[in-house]
């Protein structure tokens, strides 16, 4: 019917219109553009639907003309992933959106004791479609006017794997019951399609609602350094004094340096009070923030699982070697650490404290080995790199 073809251009011409015009203002383009892009994508999605294919798939046709509209529109600026996630992001509310109000109207008119019209070809058919069409466009509406789609989000959603993986997910699941739904027979497979359908849109319209919360979250954690002398020491667990080495060479060697820079104050680098001392300047120098490093919750604790002791254990082995080595050195000790050691002491224990000394030492290894720590900023953590970040 002719009542029914209008209303169906209506329908993507509203689509074409929010989609194009979110991404063209995202340009600072004139809305010549937006409206050329709106028809021509309408004219072409409609004739698919009513001459070659009128099934839930047209959703994913759609989306590929989107797509290839955004990529004709794309430039230098907005890169190929930007323009995948923002054709994801925008289908998946826009058909979300049509899904629900087709549901709840035919409700609501159970409700009012009217008979369920939607899919027969009669005179209420039409009346169920403008409804749908004028709810749809006040939803639609809505979305815009509360700036719900935000590009400067989906820009930074895009440099993410996971984010175009989710909704391009919810796309494949949005198509597959649609088409469950609309052909199935029984009523009990209905209603627990349709059960499952709202669990996964009420999530989906969480996160996409929630994008830019989503992004900072997800930001934050990506930006964490991972600790990778940690992670070695989480191996060596219970294996006593022997597992106070590394795997990796280039961690050994920041110990041996360590242990260098206690024997130029005259520390006996063979103690094994040395070697916790050294080990524990490993783990702290790979922290991103030393200075603010729980010391007993993650230096100390990684060490005492390796020695079977507490990390209180740890701390105290730290104080007592570096205060027995202050107190009860001799004249030529003396001389060294005058000449090496270059920071406060306590003028109550006449020794550095023990994250102080060991702040001291990773402090000192940077400023001798600047590469290491270029190196070191230079990681990202396995999360963000494979999981998350795709602009490596």
């Amino acid at each position: 019917m002719a009542i029914l073809l209008l209303i169906s251009i209506m329908r993507y011409l509203i689509n074409g219109l929010f989609i194009f015009y979110h991404f063209d203002n995202s340009k600072k383009h004139g809305l010549s553009k937006t409206l050329m892009f709106s028809i021509l994508y309408t004219f072409i999605v409609n004739i698919f639907k009513y001459y070659i294919i009128d099934t839930p798939i047209i959703i994913a046709i759609s989306s590929m003309f989107i797509f290839s509209f955004l990529f004709l529109k794309n430039n230098i600026d907005n890169k190929l992933n930007f323009v995948v996630t923002y054709t994801l992001f925008t289908t998946c509310i826009l058909e979300y959106t049509h899904f629900l109000v087709f549901q709840l109207i035919p409700a609501s008119w159970r409700a009012l004791k009217i008979p369920d019209v939607t899919y027969e070809p009669n005179l209420n058919l039409i009346s169920f479609r403008l409804s749908v069409l004028v709810v749809y466009f006040l939803c639609v509406f809505a979305v815009h006017r509360f700036k719900r789609v935000n590009t400067n989000s989906i820009r930074r959603l895009s440099n993410y794997r996971i984010f175009p993986l989710f909704l391009g997910s919810a796309l494949f699941v949005i198509i597959y019951l649609k088409y469950k739904i609309k052909y199935t027979t029984s009523d009990s497979f209905h209603y627990a399609l349709s059960f499952i359908f709202a669990l996964f849109m009420l999530m989906s319209f969480i996160f996409v609602f929630s994008s830019e919360t989503f992004i900072n979250i997800i930001e934050s954690l990506s930006k964490k350094k991972i600790n990778p002398a940690i992670e070695e020491a989480k191996l060596q667990k219970s294996k006593g004094f022997i597992g106070l080495k590394f795997i990796t060479q280039k961690l050994n060697f920041e110990m041996n340096r360590f242990l260098n820079m206690l024997g130029e104050i005259d520390i006996d680098t063979e103690d094994k009070k040395s070697k916790q001392i050294a080990y524990c300047a490993v783990l702290l120098n790979h922290e991103e923030n030393p200075q603010n490093t729980h010391m007993i919750s993650t230096i100390y604790f990684h060490a005492g699982n390796i020695l079977d002791r507490q990390a209180k254990t740890i701390e105290s082995n730290i104080s007592n070697a570096i205060k027995t080595h202050w107190t009860s050195c001799s004249a030529k000790t003396l001389e060294k650490i005058n000449k090496n050691y270059k920071n406060p002491v306590s003028t109550e224990n006449g020794c550095p404290g023990a994250k102080e000394f060991l702040l001291y030492l990773t402090q000192k290894y940077k400023e001798q080995y600047p590469e290491d720590e270029i190196k070191s900023n230079a990681e990202n953590s396995f999360f963000k790199k494979y999981l998350l970040n795709i602009q490596n």
